[in-house]
Parts: structure tokens; sequence; C-alpha cells
């Protein structure tokens, strides 16, 4: 089994493709053994989600019928070495050519039989979104009609602090820009974002759940932007660096540095 501190080698074509597309798939990211080790602790988690939400059907929230989600789980200490893998944080570090990273938020993101599709959108966060970024890996093949997410190729160099998302999607879907996912990816691969690019994820028709692990890191010193009244970004504010406030260094309990 692939070491979570084994790390992975990239080449200067990837980071080159991640910096012009704004996203990359890697292959093995975590061997499978490693995905099987610890994806029953994650599965068990979101039955119990599961089990607590709605039906899908009774469900109206646009995002609630698109997945179930638990965040948070490096909290879990037999989750944490994963989490918190120096592996995958090696990666994120080189893309964003970086020394270090600090960890954002983790999230496992569940999209049940017939999930509705997950629009197309910009991740807000309280950190120049070009020093962030986010590490997709299903937990099982994505095969049978299950999709990846799809990315809006090159679309983070339209971003500007300031400018509402709705305002970068049409004009980044104005310009053309085509429209990627990755097809066969198996438990283990992952794709890497930048925080800026606009992406989505498509419904899921099949009667199987996608099981996807995704971890956001930022780039080590860099600081807290204003929520600016967005609710979202006030509870990140809570959630994710509690004590901290706008202006302050990016550095709480909360937010470990890996490397």
């Amino acid at each position: 089994m692939k070491s979570v501190s084994e790390n992975y080698s990239l080449t200067p074509n990837n980071i080159e493709e991640f910096t012009n597309k704004g996203h990359i798939l890697l292959r093995g990211v975590a061997s499978k053994s490693m995905v099987e080790t610890y994806r029953p602790i994650i599965f068990n988690i979101m039955k119990e989600i599961e089990k607590q939400s709605l039906p899908l059907s009774q469900r109206s929230d646009t995002y609630k019928r698109a997945f179930l989600q638990s965040m948070n789980l490096w909290k879990d200490e037999s989750l944490k070495k994963i989490i918190l893998a120096k592996r995958f944080a090696g990666i994120a570090a080189a893309l964003l050519q970086t020394e270090n990273v600090r960890l954002y938020y983790d999230s496992a993101l569940y999209k049940e039989p017939g999930g509705d599709a997950t629009p197309i959108h910009i991740d807000p966060f309280l950190i120049n979104p070009h020093k962030v970024i986010t590490m997709w890996m299903p937990l099982i093949n994505l095969d049978e009609g299950l999709k990846s997410l799809i990315f809006l190729t090159a679309s983070h160099k339209f971003f500007e602090n300031g400018i509402p998302p709705i305002r970068i999607i049409n004009q980044a879907i104005r310009k053309n820009l085509p429209l990627e996912s990755y097809e066969g990816m198996e438990r283990g691969d992952a794709t890497f974002h930048i925080g800026s690019i606009v992406h989505g994820a498509p419904d899921n028709p099949t009667k199987k759940m996608r099981e996807v692990l995704t971890i956001t890191y930022y780039a080590d010193g860099e600081s807290l932007n204003k929520p600016n009244g967005n609710k979202i970004l006030e509870s990140h504010l809570t959630d994710f660096f509690s004590g901290l406030k706008p202006g302050d260094t990016a550095k709480s309990k909360s937010n470990p540095l890996i490397l």
C-alpha cells in the first residue's frame, strides 16, 4: 500500500497544464488498498447522514438534492491520517507553486441515485481563490453512468475579487470556453482544481451512490478577506477560522500546516 506520506511524482508538464487549464486529472493518487482502508469508515458516517436526511423526493433545496455532505472528517481520529496525508498536500503545494499548504476544509460528498446535477458555480472562499486548491477523489470507480466534475476550462483567468460570480460565469460562457470532464476515473484517482474555476457536476442517473472525498487546501501565509455580508463566508469564519478576523493570517487550530 502506498504510504500517505510517500511523494507523488509530478512533472513540469503537469504543473503547466494545471496553471493553464485550472484543473488536472492525476491517476493513482491513492492506492486501491488505501481507499479500501478508509472508505468503509467514511461510508458509515455518510449512512448516518442519509438516515437523518429527508428522502430525496422531499427535498426542495438545490444543493441538498444534489448531494449528501459531511465536513471536518479530519477531526475523526480514524480519518485524520488520510485527510492530512502529506502525499495529497504535496501535490496541492506543487500545483499552487508554494512551499506549504494548510487545510481549509475536507468534505465527503455522496451523490445519491437519482441525485440532481450540481449547478456550475465558483466556490466561495475567505482567501484569495487563486491560492486555494481542491482535491476531488472518487472512492469507487466512476463507471456505468457515474461522472466526474465538469470544468469550464481556463475560466479561473476571468476571476477578479469584487465581481459577482454570476458575471464571471457569464463572461466565461460567452468566451465559449470548453467544458471538460474526465472519463473512466477509478477509485484513488483524483482531480485537482483551482479555487477560482467555474465547475459543476452531472446528475446521478444510476442506482449506485457516487462516493467522493474532497480536501481543500490553501497556500500557507495567506490572510483572511472580509465576508462582505456573504452568509456562507460568515459561517466559514466561525467554522474553519475560529478566533480569527478579516485581515488576520489564516492560521488557526482548524488549519494545520501539513508539509
